[in-house]
C-alpha cells in the first residue's frame, strides 16, 4: 500500500519539519517500510510525500494511536484533495524481482473470470 500526497506548503521549512516530525512517528509503527518527501524539479513550492506499508491494515492501525495522530495529520493538512491512497498492483524491484498482486486468471472461479470478462467487454 502506498499513500502519496501532494503538498504546496506556505512555510517550506515549517513543512519539512513537519514532515521529519511525522516519518520518525511513523517509521516505529508495523507495516511501515518507507516515507520519502520530494520536491518538485519543476517548481520548488511542491512537495510530493510518498509512505509505503505493507498493507491497508498496516496504515490505519498505524494512525490509531493519538500520539501518533498528533505528529502525522499535520502533515496530512496541508495536502491537495486528489485520491492519495493506492494499492500496489504491479512493480519491479532492483534485482528485476517482480512485485504482481492482482489474482491470476486461472484462480479466479469460473463466475468471476466471466464477470471479470463482461466488464471489460462493456468497456
Amino acid at each position: 500500500m502506498i499513500v502519496v500526497t501532494r503538498h504546496r506548503p506556505a512555510d517550506v521549512e515549517f513543512f519539512i519539519g513537519l514532515a521529519h516530525d511525522a516519518f520518525d512517528a511513523l517509521a516505529g509503527r508495523p507495516g511501515f517500510r518507507s516515507a520519502r518527501l520530494g520536491r518538485s524539479a519543476e517548481d520548488p513550492t511542491t512537495f510530493l510525500v510518498s509512505i509505503e506499508w505493507a498493507d491497508a491494515g498496516s496504515y490505519r492501525r498505524s494512525l490509531s494511536p493519538v500520539d501518533i495522530r498528533v505528529r502525522v495529520l499535520p502533515l496530512y493538512n496541508s495536502a491537495s484533495g486528489e485520491d492519495s491512497v493506492f494499492e500496489v498492483v504491479y512493480g519491479v524491484n532492483a534485482d528485476h524481482s517482480i512485485i504482481d498482486r492482482l489474482p491470476d486468471r486461472a484462480e479466479l472461479g469460473r463466475e468471476e473470470f466471466e464477470a471479470t470478462a463482461d466488464v471489460n467487454a462493456q468497456a
